[in-house]
């Protein structure tokens, strides 16, 4: 029998794919920001200089950012005998980048300017948790607490370019889903799509530990560090990766849920469907578990782990054992950490480590002596700010198109 193969539908030729012009003019719009914002007021030459862009492009460039005072004038250079040339600065506070982070049982959030500095904060409870079974109520209030920071942003005159939350959870990325965030009750959560159709402002959704890593990197370690690990502890548990300078989120945004790492054998012969088996131990309600296993008293919230961590302080035996086992599985975490990625340094943050890290970090790094190749640097930082410094930097950067950390 004869084959006869189906013809073939005929296709158009492919078209190589250029950049518009529009693409190339928001390129050179960047370019021109980030070196004024890096390197303060200069003159039009200087920065023809340091752009390499033409003296044209400049000049319609900067005109159409002084139309939308994203950049001003400011002083005058130095007189070298002729005319001292007009220097151009950026203007920071002529836009805001609204940051949230959203906290155990608490909404953070900051009005920033456009150089990642904090011009408000505001907090608030938040109600509704996962195991109420309220993700819609929990994702009304994340709505109305970001539509009050925009308002604060017009009221300072600097209407808001972008919003940037931090979620503890699984988030995709660009398109704004949180996948997976047990705290918050949420899955396939479109907080990026209802933010923008709210405020009327591009949203980008990122794992908050991600956000920490990023600003720890930037701000809480000396420059230079290429491979930095932020551990933060609080109702769950996770990790965030800056590896070679960049930060690495993984397939789906997924790495460094560290939280679902199996602690032991008996872990294979059980699902977790919710939090992981790490942060079932070490997370709030496994420490609150283990705090009333002991015969301590089982208090709503962090008061349990607060009086844990006093007691332990005082030398109370039954606190001070306690504390021992929960170092040692942070230590185990550490050292599984470090073989694997070897960072030159392992921020810890959340309230455990808030609450009791002088206890908890001296004997984490202890117990590690000797036992791995290369002990990272330990150091314990304030996870709640970084969050939101981190938030605000991510958002300006996304909608920039810098390239910077971000994949």
């Amino acid at each position: 029998m004869t084959r006869t193969d189906p013809p073939r539908r005929s296709q158009a030729p492919s078209r190589r794919r250029t950049a518009t012009t529009r693409m190339v003019s928001q390129v050179n719009r960047t370019i021109l920001l980030d070196t004024l914002r890096e390197s303060g007021p200069m003159s039009r030459q200087r920065i023809i200089d340091e752009t390499g862009l033409s003296p044209a492009t400049v000049n319609r460039l900067l005109d159409a950012l002084k139309a939308e005072n994203l950049v001003t004038d400011g002083e005058r250079e130095a007189s070298r005998g002729g005319r001292p040339a007009q220097l151009v600065r950026f203007n920071a506070q002529a836009q805001s980048i609204l940051a949230l982070a959203l906290g155990s049982g608490t909404l953070h959030g900051a009005v920033c300017d456009l150089a990642g500095n904090i011009r408000e904060r505001h907090s608030l409870p938040l109600r509704g948790k996962a195991q109420d079974g309220e993700p819609a109520t929990v994702l009304e209030q994340v709505i109305a607490f970001a539509t009050g920071l925009a308002q604060s942003a017009h009221a300072l005159g600097a209407p808001p370019r972008a919003v940037a939350v931090g979620v503890p959870g699984v988030a995709t990325g660009q398109d704004g889903f949180v996948e997976f965030a047990p705290a918050l009750g949420w899955s396939s959560m479109p907080l990026g799509a209802r933010l923008t159709e709210e405020l009327g402002v591009p949203a980008v959704i990122e794992n908050d530990v991600n956000l920490i890593a990023l600003a720890a990197h930037r701000h809480a370690v000396e420059p230079g560090v290429q491979h930095l690990v932020a551990l933060v502890a609080d109702v769950g548990v996770g990790a965030g990766l800056v590896l070679g300078g960049r930060l690495h989120r993984g397939r789906l945004g997924a790495a460094g849920e560290v939280g679902y790492l199996l602690m032991e054998r008996r872990s294979l012969d059980r699902t977790w469907p919710g939090f992981g088996d790490l942060e079932s131990s070490v997370g709030l309600h496994g420490i609150r578990s283990r705090i009333a296993e002991h015969g301590g008293s089982d208090e709503p919230g962090h008061s349990a782990l607060e009086h844990l961590f006093a007691d332990a302080r005082r030398g109370e035996p039954r606190a001070s054992g306690l504390v021992r086992q929960l170092a040692d599985d942070f230590a185990l975490v550490v050292a599984d950490i470090a073989v694997l990625l070897s960072p030159e340094v392992v921020v810890l943050g959340g309230r455990t480590f808030q609450l009791g890290g002088d206890l908890l970090t001296p004997a984490v790094e202890s117990r590690l002596q000797g036992r791995i190749p290369l002990v990272p640097r330990l150091t314990t930082v304030d996870s709640d700010e970084l969050q939101l410094i981190g938030a605000a930097e991510f958002a300006r950067e996304a909608t920039a198109g810098s390239a910077s950390l971000l994949p």
